[in-house]
């Protein structure tokens, strides 16, 4: 308990009921407000910007682990070396091949008939990495077409996954390959 012999002697004569009273008290004095007489013995109040960002910021990471346990679901899927492609084939994305990725998604059954959740992580992946590429040159993270314009990159991904929703539907190969072509006749719309 204590070091002092006389404060170890007092305690051994007091009854239970005085202890209890004694400890309750010190508990009731550790829970009073504290008074701090100055800036650096009080503890830090975060500002209202400062709360905001902190919001923001666990925000962000319960959103990555989120993400992280949905690309972990896909790798333990049926699908992961397609996966492991796509993920590949994204990384080594450059603004002189982005054609090859269009063709890639026109062949890829196995993202073509998934369900919707599988195409909306596939294309939340193919965003990611064209925002990657766009912000790592100096570009604007997005920059999708104004009407009349040919379509970029994501645009024409988005439309080969979303129009596709089965073995029956009524868009074939060519119309796959017509997009990647035109993708190709403005490549330059990726970066710029």
């Amino acid at each position: 308990m204590t070091d002092n012999p006389f404060e170890a002697f007092a305690s051994g004569q007091m009854v239970s009921a005085t202890k209890a009273k004694w400890r309750a008290y010190d508990k009731r004095q550790a829970s009073k407000v504290k008074i701090y007489r100055s800036a650096t013995d009080a503890p830090l109040v975060l500002t209202g910007l400062e709360k905001k960002q902190a919001d923001v910021s666990s925000q962000l990471r319960r959103w990555r682990r989120w993400r992280r346990a949905i690309w972990k679901g896909h790798m333990r899927g049926p699908h992961r070396a397609q996966w492991l492609e796509l993920s590949s084939l994204l990384r080594h994305l450059s603004f002189d091949n982005s054609g090859m990725l269009l063709d890639y998604l026109a062949a890829a059954r196995w993202l073509l008939d998934a369900d919707a959740a599988t195409k909306q992580a596939a294309l939340s992946m193919i965003s990611a990495a064209i925002v990657r590429l766009r912000t790592r040159n100096g570009y604007p993270p997005f920059d999708d077409a104004l009407p009349g314009e040919p379509p970029t990159a994501y645009e024409i991904a988005r439309e080969i996954l979303t129009t596709h929703h089965n073995k029956k539907a009524s868009h074939t190969h060519d119309h796959y390959q017509q997009g990647a072509r035109r993708l190709r006749q403005s490549a330059s719309r990726v970066g710029r």
